[in-house]
């Protein structure tokens, strides 16, 4: 296992692990205080995507879905660990947001990703794609928004397809 810091927050600390027979990307709380915290990673090949009122699924032999995927919120416990994601992680880059329970410090960072209240999963940035579809195009959300604007940091996994996030 190696350690790394991420420096857009000095209190999140990277534990790498890429020697097990299962692939997920765990958030860890290290600190004193419970904390909430989001997920956001890149999806290819899916044929149903989540909307704020419901899921919309291709129709049509080799049509899929490439969109980002936004959900939380996960409440971790000081010394606890969420699976966030339980298969291979299929994107260098993922985003996170955490906020401590109750008020308080944030772990965010510069790039601004939507999230509500309360637990949510929401695809954004939606493309269709493949030989039957009629055309690459960008679907559109057609829920009414109840989302918020929040700041998540970028974390990078460097290829690796096992992640650990622990947050100090």
């Amino acid at each position: 296992m190696k350690k790394f810091a991420l420096t857009s927050a000095a209190f999140l600390s990277l534990i790498f692990a890429s020697s097990s027979a299962f692939a997920y990307f765990d958030i860890c709380n290290g600190g004193s205080q419970a904390i909430y915290t989001t997920y956001v990673d890149y999806q290819q090949n899916i044929t149903t995507i989540s909307l704020e009122c419901g899921s919309k699924t291709l129709s049509g032999s080799g049509c899929y879905y490439k969109a980002w995927r936004s959900r939380g919120w996960w409440y971790i416990e000081p010394g606890q660990c969420k699976r966030v994601l339980g298969s291979s992680i299929t994107n260098r880059y993922q985003y996170v947001y955490a906020e401590v329970a109750g008020g308080g410090g944030t772990v965010s960072g510069p790039y601004s990703i939507k999230v509500r209240n309360p637990a949510f999963t929401y695809h954004f940035n939606t493309q269709s794609f493949g030989s039957s579809c009629i055309a690459r195009q960008t679907f559109p959300n057609p829920c009414p928004p109840a989302l918020f604007t929040r700041g998540h940091a970028v974390v990078d996994s460097q290829g690796y397809s096992n992640f650990v996030l622990t947050i100090n």
